[in-house]
């Protein structure tokens, strides 16, 4: 138990190559595991090829992260059959194929995991993040609708419907779920950000331009967003 808690430490660390150096040890130790203890070493050692794969990009070394990926792939496709029951393993498969933008895959693996067990958020959270990011906004809505009446108060819910309205130009409904986060949540400029795109596609120029600037007032500086924002006030208040 001691190491499988020292290898998940290493996992947040991004240690991938210590990872693997632990999960071997544990391995060659003969210390016998029970299932669920079994299904996590192979679930982590597959993390770990993943994130030495995603090493291997980030060096520009395509050929050696493909084979990674594929290694992680492969044993997280062989734990499924091994632990048809296990729910981490498909949220991991789920996960690693949101990552590596396989949204077809990933949304499918999130209906497996949901079967598996109806009330999983974690599923529903990531089979609506990957329609966000395929660009089926209609799916995602329907997703996270079910995600919040599971659960009113999931925010990250909220807030991924609110995007996904208005991304399919469904402003009183974006409007309807960006006002409750502004009574929920202080200060965020996700929210200001929602908001004032609202505004401004409603032609509610002076609501836009104070939204603007709040946001600019507290959001990261430098991002692609700020900038987007700031060229856009500055076009506001210049009309």
């Amino acid at each position: 138990v001691l190491r499988l808690a020292n290898a998940k430490a290493l996992l947040n660390l991004g240690a991938s190559g210590e990872l693997l150096d632990t999960l071997e040890s544990l391995e060659k130790s003969g210390l016998e595991l029970d299932e669920s203890q079994t299904a996590e070493v192979t679930r982590l050692t597959a993390l770990a090829h993943y994130g030495m794969g995603n090493r291997h990009y980030a060096n520009q070394e395509d050929a050696l992260g493909a084979k990674e990926f594929d290694l992680a792939e492969g044993l997280l496709l062989k734990a499924r059959i091994d632990f048809p029951k296990s729910e981490s393993i498909v949220e991991t498969l789920a996960q690693v194929y949101l990552f590596t933008e396989r949204y077809t895959d990933a949304v499918a693996m999130c209906d497996t995991h949901l079967n598996l067990n109806p009330n999983s958020v974690n599923a529903r959270q990531t089979k609506a993040v990957s329609h966000m990011r395929a660009g089926d906004f209609t799916s995602a809505v329907e997703t996270l609708s079910k995600a919040l009446e599971q659960n009113p108060n999931n925010n990250i819910a909220l807030l991924n419907r609110a995007i996904s309205f208005l991304q399919l130009k469904q402003l009183d409904e974006a409007l309807a779920d960006y006002t409750t986060l502004s009574e929920r949540v202080e200060n965020s400029h996700a929210v200001l950000y929602g908001l004032a795109e609202i505004a401004r596609q409603q032609n509610k120029s002076s609501d836009a331009i104070q939204h603007y600037e709040d946001y600019l007032k507290i959001a990261p500086k430098g991002t692609v967003e700020y900038n987007k924002v700031s060229t856009v006030l500055a076009e506001l208040k210049g009309k």
